[in-house]
């Protein structure tokens, strides 16, 4: 689908719109505000990051996480993009590998962000709770057993173990089941 004038328009207002939001709520770093100003500014697009200061590398840098986190996003035009297709059309260059920026988010987040719906080779679905040791070995919470039926408490599930490895991100509507939030946040918390 094709993007509309006034969708442009919002898109083109977005950066200097949260930039005046962050100032509206009471922040006063000149330094956080004007990297949020030019978080859509790709005048710089073909520069290394190592030839931009310090404002336009952060500004950069959140322009691919707010590119990543859009990709995830169900729009009015288009269902959410899987985890997968949004890592790859975020992080990794023409060229088939990641650039700086790419690399960090990978590893930051892995393939499979937190709060994904995967299915797992063992047919059991469930949430991404944290990224794993590898980018496409998360941490889940299954809600949905591979005979369909449902959890009442997350089962966690490390997906280096290949007998529970990622088969593929589904959509959220898969789970069929609302997912008890605090008990997932639970399996997310550091143990002391």
């Amino acid at each position: 689908p094709l993007i509309t004038g006034k969708v442009r328009g919002e898109i083109d207002a977005h950066a200097a719109a949260s930039a005046q939001m962050l100032t509206d709520c009471g922040g006063s770093d000149p330094v956080w505000i004007e990297i949020v100003r030019l978080h859509h500014d790709d005048s710089r697009k073909k520069l290394p990051l190592s030839e931009l200061d310090e404002v336009q590398a952060a500004a950069r840098l959140v322009r691919r996480v707010d590119q990543f986190a859009a990709k995830l996003s169900r729009r009015a035009t288009r269902p959410p993009m899987s985890p997968v297709k949004a890592a790859r059309e975020a992080c990794v260059g023409a060229d088939g590998s990641p650039d700086e920026i790419g690399a960090a988010l990978l590893g930051a987040v892995g393939l499979y962000p937190p709060g994904s719906c995967v299915e797992l080779v063992s047919n059991e679905i469930g949430l991404v709770l944290a990224r794993g040791k590898r980018a496409n070995q998360p941490k889940v919470g299954v809600r949905i057993m591979a005979n369909g039926a449902p959890l009442g408490q997350p089962l966690v599930r490390d997906c280096e173990d290949p007998r529970h490895a990622v088969r593929g991100a589904l959509s959220v509507a898969a789970m069929k089941t609302k997912a008890p939030h605090e008990a997932m946040l639970a399996f997310c918390r550091p143990h002391s």
